[in-house]
């Protein structure tokens, strides 16, 4: 990637503090697990070669091309475009090793919420519908297809799902460091894509998300 000129990169919304003395803000650290770490790893090694490494990102981007990659999204990343600056701000900071906070937190429908946590942690592998393209994942790993998500919650409920998360089973990663309330979201906006979903059989039944295409 080319480096540009670097400039002072500050805003008033994204401030260099302690975070747990902040208990009304979000941290620029719980930003990247939330939206980030599925891809990039929870230690910021990455998955390459689709998901590099972020710990070394200071010496080949800008503060400013950080933050402009996720308001436009890339290739295999998507946009973040729904977060506010001040967020994409403490994220970036985050990303230069700083203790960042953002005294914005974007407020979304439990329905909006819910995709965009499963655009940012399940759509690397997973396709929402049938007619979805391949993701990256799938691709990268050259693996067996893993289910398409819309429909489970015709037969797995939420403490099954959140479990499924927690778990990790076979290739999938866990996923225990969303909280509650962020996995009842993903599973709130698949339910609204039930009617898109394919008829698993048994199989898929009882190995909840499996390790292949039950279709």
């Amino acid at each position: 990637m080319l480096l540009y000129g670097f400039t002072a990169y500050k805003s008033p919304e994204a401030q260099i503090v302690n975070p747990e003395k902040s208990s009304t803000t979000i941290t620029g650290r719980a930003l990247f697990q939330k939206n980030c770490a599925a891809c990039h790893g929870t230690d910021l090694n990455g998955h390459t070669p689709a998901f590099p490494s972020l710990k070394e990102v200071k010496t080949r981007m800008t503060k400013e091309q950080v933050a402009d990659l996720l308001k436009t999204g890339r290739n295999n990343m998507p946009s973040f475009s729904y977060l506010s600056d001040a967020e994409r701000q403490a994220l970036v900071g985050f990303l230069y090793g700083e203790k960042t906070k953002s005294l914005i937190q974007t407020q979304l429908t439990t329905e909006e919420q819910g995709r965009n946590l499963f655009v940012a942690n399940c759509a690397r592998c997973h396709k929402a519908k049938p007619d979805d393209p391949q993701p990256a994942g799938q691709q990268m790993r050259g693996m067996m297809s893993p289910p398409v998500l819309a429909g489970v919650t015709r037969y797995m409920n939420i403490p099954r799902f959140e479990a499924v998360l927690n778990m990790g089973p076979c290739y999938m990663p866990s996923f225990d460091f969303l909280n509650h309330q962020e996995k009842s979201a993903i599973y709130t906006w698949l339910k609204t894509l039930e009617k898109s979903g394919p008829q698993y059989n048994g199989m898929m039944r009882m190995r909840g998300m499996g390790c292949g295409r039950y279709q």
